[in-house]
């Protein structure tokens, strides 16, 4: 069902321009049968995938490499590749669907298709009640801001705990915070036995003949060139850096409450490894996927202060198609095609991004990557 404010069009020639936004980590079955519909429904003159990078919105860092990522969305449909802003990529459900929703329209995306488990809800119509409710205030006694907010979605029939949904919700939400004219696509999911989260699982049971089958052929000839995940080296960098930096430091990482701090610091000392370090950390206010961003934020030196907003959009592949939409728009958008560029040195999210791909690099084994990728180079 399509949802629509106002109608769709493109910054360019009036173009039909499809968008998704994805973490493919990893690219499976299920995405390929989302790009493969959306692409039947909208029928676009134009596809741009908006990919998160090396870490993803849950505070990880990615199976598969960016550069790895962008070639399979060339290889299996887009025509255009470009970046989540990098602080948006790695924050709570509705500041990344907000930076996501920005570079769609930045980018001129008429059409966004997203996966939902309940694509006949009214997405555009709860959004729009959704910011008519009066400001958020304390509803009861000792309440924290995260339980606030799920009792303004309860009140308008969102479920926080439908991920999908409520992804899907707050596109909308962003939208029409942006006065932005989309028309918003929920696609029920097509092959409901293929996630990346069981895809994960396997890959930790080392069941890769189970993986083989959930995953079209390039990608799972990209994955098992992965190396394995290294917790043990992260476990080793948050040790150093909570147990060595001045506590008055620590108070100023982005997001990182005092309460939560002195849990950390107490869990530190006993805890066996990473993840045994964020289950003692954890507490219903504190959920593991929100301890695991604020750890990220530490081990990168985010800082509360820290500049949110970006203008600049970050190309990381394109076709041919994409090539020449990149031309048109170069006057409508500021993009970065090459990351040695001076306005790139210039842009603290970008500067951060690099900083934080090194990072990536380090821990996972894997060598910088190249980037902008043609789908040439990409097969």
């Amino acid at each position: 069902m399509i949802q629509r404010l106002n109608g769709g069009f493109s910054l360019v020639k009036n173009l039909k321009v499809l968008g998704i936004i994805a973490e493919y980590n990893p690219f499976h079955n299920g995405h390929l049968w989302q790009l493969q519909e959306a692409k039947k429904i909208v029928e676009p003159d134009l596809t741009i995938i908006i990919l998160g990078g090396n870490y993803t919105q849950r505070g990880e860092m990615s199976i598969l490499r960016r550069e790895d990522k962008v070639k399979l969305a060339l290889t299996y449909g887009a025509d255009l590749v470009v970046g989540i802003p990098f602080l948006n990529n790695i924050q709570a459900v509705d500041q990344f669907a907000f930076g996501s929703v920005q570079v769609a329209k930045k980018m001129g995306v008429t059409h966004l298709v997203f996966g939902s488990e309940e694509p006949d809800f009214p997405y555009r119509a709860k959004a729009e009640e959704f910011l008519k409710m009066p400001p958020l205030v304390p509803k009861l006694k000792n309440q924290n801001y995260a339980n606030n907010v799920a009792l303004d979605l309860a009140a308008i029939s969102v479920s926080p705990k439908s991920a999908n949904h409520l992804l899907g919700f707050y596109y909308a939400v962003a939208a029409a915070k942006l006065n932005y004219q989309l028309d918003l696509i929920p696609l029920k999911r097509g092959i409901s036995e293929v996630s990346s989260s069981k895809i994960r699982l396997l890959l930790r049971q080392r069941d890769f003949e189970a993986v083989k089958t959930l995953m079209p052929p390039e990608a799972v000839s990209i994955l098992a060139k992965t190396p394995p995940d290294s917790f043990d080296k992260t476990f080793a960098i948050v040790k150093s850096k909570l147990l060595l930096t001045d506590p008055k430091f620590l108070n100023e990482i982005f997001l990182l409450p005092d309460e939560l701090l002195k849990r950390s610091l107490q869990a530190i000392r006993k805890a066996k490894d990473y993840e045994d370090f964020i289950h003692q950390v954890k507490t219903k206010r504190y959920t593991l996927t929100r301890i695991k961003r604020i750890y990220l934020y530490l081990l990168l030196d985010i800082h509360r202060d820290f500049i949110r907003s970006f203008e600049m959009v970050e190309v990381w592949g394109f076709n041919s198609v994409g090539q020449k939409y990149l031309a048109d728009l170069k006057n409508e958008v500021d993009l970065i095609t090459n990351p040695k560029s001076s306005d790139y040195a210039r842009s603290e999210i970008f500067c951060l991004e690099a900083r934080a791909n090194r990072f990536y690099d380090f821990i996972m084994q894997t060598e910088p990557s190249k980037l902008v990728i043609s789908r040439k180079e990409s097969k």
